[in-house]
């Protein structure tokens, strides 16, 4: 299975949910007694060959230390916990299989947190009916006495290239802006684009084999209208900064892919508001922005779509050869 998930959203979402149980809380009792805050983390992704959703718990206990309840599996997950996703347009219901996410190849990150079991819920994508535009409901039961938890959203549908087109060049060459376009989703809040970038290089002197650099240059976050533009210049530039001058090496641009990712309105404000509440100029506290009806988290929607079919411009294999920033670079 690939990861066809935004990245960098999901990368935040679980700094976030991180920093909720760490962060300072003004409106946290003390002496009260031992707390369960559910938080759930899940991104519809037509694209993706299955779905997961993560459905953990916060805690707040004043007998324990955090550290000591943070290596306990009973702190951090639900025993009986049973996910379903509801398609709102047919009615239909799919119930989750609890999974451990490191046999899935989502290992749990080492810190202060157990990291086995990893518990989360799987459902394969071909197992459910999920159409562009469809409203999607999560609901969890926790079982016991404590009520559901639900969210709504709606699926993210696909987006094509205009431009540039599968098959057409791509000129970084002369001055100016790189421009791109591409079709707009009714269901879409924000794009992410991304374009990796294949060099290959090799020393002449030797046999030895060539070796291929992908270079991802990240072209756009958060962007809300379905076009974006780039100077030129930072294609170079970016080249510079991440190869090194090696008189003994040759190089060859061989290829780029242009990645998309798009999600929908829930996962957008989740990021925006988290992103307005970092750096020298943020608040102290990141605020616990949430769609769930109880606890923190995000349930949304998400898609991503990736073209490689690319004509590299003779213009552009010049420039690199004899351009200011990058003719030391021996590309041939």
């Amino acid at each position: 299975m690939k990861l066809r998930i935004n990245d960098f959203a999901r990368i935040l979402c679980i700094v976030c949910f991180s920093s909720m149980f760490i962060s300072c809380d003004n409106e946290i009792d003390l002496v009260a007694d031992y707390k369960n805050i559910p938080i759930t983390y899940g991104l519809l992704d037509r694209s993706d060959t299955a779905q997961y959703i993560r459905v953990e718990k916060a805690f707040v206990d004043p007998a324990k230390s955090a550290l000591l309840l943070a290596q306990e599996p009973d702190s951090l997950y639900y025993s009986d916990a049973v996910v379903q996703l509801k398609n709102l347009a047919t009615n239909e219901l799919y119930t989750l299989e609890r999974v451990d996410g490191s046999l899935e190849g989502y290992p749990r990150d080492t810190g202060v947190f157990a990291t086995h079991p990893n518990w989360m819920y799987k459902i394969r994508t071909d197992e459910m009916r999920m159409n562009p535009g469809d409203g999607f409901e999560i609901i969890i039961d926790r079982g016991d006495t404590y009520d559901q938890i639900t969210a709504r959203t709606k699926i993210v549908g696909d987006v094509l290239l205009v431009r540039p087109r599968a098959g057409s060049v791509i000129d970084f060459s002369g001055f100016g802006d790189f421009s791109m376009v591409w079709t707009e989703d009714p269901s879409t809040s924000f794009y992410d684009v991304k374009l990796d970038i294949f060099i290959s290089e090799w020393n002449p002197s030797t046999t030895d084999p060539k070796e291929v650099i992908v270079i991802p240059w990240v072209l756009g976050r958060s962007i809300t209208e379905a076009r974006l533009n780039v100077s030129k210049r930072e294609f170079y530039a970016l080249l510079a900064s991440r190869l090194e001058e090696n008189p003994s090496l040759e190089r060859s641009l061989d290829s780029f892919q242009l990645t998309i990712n798009s999600g929908g309105e829930e996962l957008y404000d989740f990021v925006r508001v988290n992103l307005a509440n970092t750096g020298i100029t943020a608040s102290q506290e990141i605020p616990r922005i949430t769609n769930m009806s109880e606890g923190f988290g995000v349930f949304s929607s998400s898609n991503s779509i990736s073209e490689y079919y690319f004509i590299i411009s003779a213009a552009t294999y010049d420039s690199l050869r004899i351009g200011q920033l990058t003719q030391d670079l021996n590309f041939k």
